[in-house]
């Protein structure tokens, strides 16, 4: 079901196939299903691979609520700061 965090998810996605020049289902783990995009990126900042990677976690209610939720966050990666990243839903 579409929701507004899938238009950030979709960015993200585009995003990691730039940065790595990779198809996703070719990064695939096979055991978890999680996207495992990170080493094909090694000069990606662990900031900006955290806000990826919260824009595409498998549930909506994960990711950012709000494009300006992301853009700060990506913001705050590009100042090499590493941005607070919940496990959890934030209300």
């Amino acid at each position: 079901k579409p929701v507004f965090a899938s238009d950030l998810f979709s960015l993200a996605m585009t995003m990691i196939c730039a940065l790595t020049a990779r198809n996703p289902a070719t990064m695939l783990d096979p055991l978890t299903g999680d996207l495992d995009w990170r080493h094909s990126a090694p000069n990606v900042s662990p900031a900006l691979a955290n806000v990826l990677d919260k824009a595409i976690r498998p549930h909506f209610q994960d990711r950012f609520r709000t494009a300006s939720e992301m853009l700060t966050a990506l913001e705050l990666s590009a100042r090499n700061v590493i941005p607070p990243v919940s496990l959890t839903a934030v209300t």
